[in-house]
């Protein structure tokens, strides 16, 4: 959900649309090609045809020049009135954007990475973006900070002595909006109140519960010495009073084979675990999707408690843990959940990741783990 989209433009191919048909000549209404013979009854009898042409086509042009400087007036209005609104109860003009990137193959790397590239490289000129922002300073993702930092020079330059930055973060929308003070809307400003954080909230669960991974996104302009030396020890740059942007939900559907390669574990007499960095209302959906989880009436999420969800089928029940629970829990807690036959663990640390392997073992189970990424390490 981009809130600063009318900023950016219209969007992929409305935009074009829109342009498009602008610039096409329109004909003329059944009312002007009525008025068409009155005029030329109207004109003088003793005027040759060739000046009653010439005087029928200047009325035409005046009649239609009217009617389309009444259509720009009323155009005009209308874009005021819309501004005005959103201006107002702007939190509620949300404006989604929706692209299939998967038809591109000019990038490689992080599967979300490559989706955000490929948008971006539909709305604007990625070369010559990357040409105004020298980066002088990064902190990479990682699983415990759950935020990816770049800090990149200006072209315009700051006051003596000093140089003008910008400081862009994404990731978890949760940990970004704590950090952040206003949000942009329309080229500007505003103050986040408790209304803007639920309507984060509500706009973040809507995406995760269509399994789609949420990124947010904020950024702050400052200024600082020419010649300073950002570190991460002395946090020598801002991390408050950020300006959010808005948030991008990334579908990355599963292998089509992975829900028949769980039917068949579980028909084997194997406990089959999904542990992920996602968010719980992510992991969730993704877990019904793969057929891990039935799907239940109601299901519940915290962060502090561990929430068991009994499905429709009476002997197939399972849980869904948020990840910064587990260091909370005793021997007999660890029992409880382990002994639920499908779990899903979200929002995991590779410590996290390594520690339901060890509890898994440490009760005489024979454990496999897979997985494709570093955070996957210390598990495998």
């Amino acid at each position: 959900v981009k809130r600063d989209a009318k900023k950016s433009g219209r969007s992929g191919k409305d935009g074009g649309k829109d342009q498009f048909e602008e610039s096409q000549p329109k004909a003329l209404s059944e009312d002007e090609e009525e008025e068409k013979p009155k005029k030329r009854k109207k004109s003088n009898s003793s005027t040759s045809s060739s000046s009653s042409s010439l005087s029928d086509s200047s009325d035409n042009k005046k009649s239609k020049s009217k009617k389309e400087k009444k259509k720009k007036e009323k155009s005009k209005k209308e874009k005021s009135k819309k501004a005005k609104d959103s201006k107002k109860g702007g939190r509620k003009q949300t404006e989604q954007m929706s692209m299939e990137t998967s038809t591109h193959k000019q990038f490689s790397g992080s599967p979300s990475e490559v989706a955000l590239l490929r948008y971006a490289a539909h709305l604007v000129d990625l070369k010559f973006m990357r040409s105004q922002y020298e980066t002088i300073f990064e902190i990479p993702f990682n699983s415990l900070r759950k935020w990816h930092l770049v800090i990149a020079k200006l072209p315009d330059e700051g006051k003596k002595g000093k140089a003008s930055f910008i400081v862009m973060m994404k990731g978890a929308v949760e940990k970004l909006i704590e950090m952040c003070s206003t949000y942009a809307l329309n080229g500007e400003e505003e103050e986040i109140d408790d209304e803007f954080r639920s309507d984060c909230d509500e706009m973040n669960y809507h995406f995760g519960s269509e399994g789609r991974r949420v990124i947010g996104f904020v950024y702050k302009k400052f200024e600082a010495r020419a010649d300073t030396k950002f570190t991460q020890e002395e946090e020598n740059y801002p991390l408050e009073d950020l300006c959010f942007l808005g948030m991008a939900a990334i579908m990355d559907p599963p292998r089509d084979d992975t829900a028949k390669a769980i039917k068949a574990c579980k028909a084997a007499g194997i406990k089959v675990f999904m542990v992920t960095g996602d968010h719980p209302i992510t992991a969730s959906a993704i877990a019904r999707q793969i057929g891990l989880i039935g799907k239940a009436d109601e299901v519940k999420h915290s962060h502090r408690k561990i929430q068991m969800n009994v499905t429709e089928e009476e002997d197939n029940d399972s849980a869904i843990v948020h990840g910064e629970t587990l260091l909370d829990l005793n021997d007999e807690q660890w029992d409880e959940l382990l002994s639920k036959r499908d779990i899903v663990f979200a929002r995991t640390t590779p410590e996290l990741k390594l520690l339901i392997v060890e509890q898994c073992q440490k009760r005489g189970e024979i454990v496999a783990a897979t997985g494709d990424g570093v955070n996957d390490a210390p598990a495998l």
